[in-house]
């Protein structure tokens, strides 16, 4: 079993505008697993975290996938600007907390990916995601077909309880 401490730390605000962003560092140290005790730091946006929850959420349907709060938006700069930006990264941290705090959540390949990836490939990760969903949504339009087959059927007997 891989145990994480994460920290969500130093937030960077990158551009200026309507087009700014903020990405947030995730220094992770692990231990257990099979390379041991290990240390590393990524950066990362609101919007991966958002994807990392939506992964979970549709890997684990059984499990009660933490929330992420609402995005704030940054107001202009100022003394606002750093309480929602501090807020933002607290809330986050809660995030990866109960994450990483949980018995299955936290040994998701996901989770290591997100924790431990520097380049990170969203858009490769959300065709990846996209293509999981789609492979669950097509096993369940299979067993939805198969029951309303299954329940037409059931309805057809009952309507010529004579055709035996």
């Amino acid at each position: 079993r891989v145990e994480y401490q994460v920290m969500v730390v130093n937030p960077e605000k990158h551009g200026q505008g309507i087009a700014a962003y903020l990405t947030y560092e995730l220094r992770t140290r692990m231990k257990g697993g099979a390379f041991g005790a290990r240390e590393f730091a990524v950066r990362r946006r609101y919007n991966d975290f958002i994807w990392l929850r939506n992964v979970l959420a549709a890997s684990y349907p059984h499990f009660l996938v933490p929330v992420l709060a609402e995005k704030e938006k940054l107001p202009a700069q100022g003394s606002n600007e750093e309480r929602v930006i501090r807020r933002r990264c607290e809330q986050l941290q809660g995030f990866m907390d109960r994450v990483c705090g949980h018995r299955e959540l936290s040994q998701a390949r996901d989770v290591l990916l997100f924790l431990e990836t520097k380049v990170w490939a969203l858009e490769s990760s959300q065709a990846a995601y996209a293509n999981q969903v789609g492979k669950m949504l097509h096993v369940l339009r299979r067993d939805a077909d198969g029951a309303w087959k299954k329940l037409v059927g059931q309805f057809q007997e009952l309507e010529d309880p004579e055709q035996d």
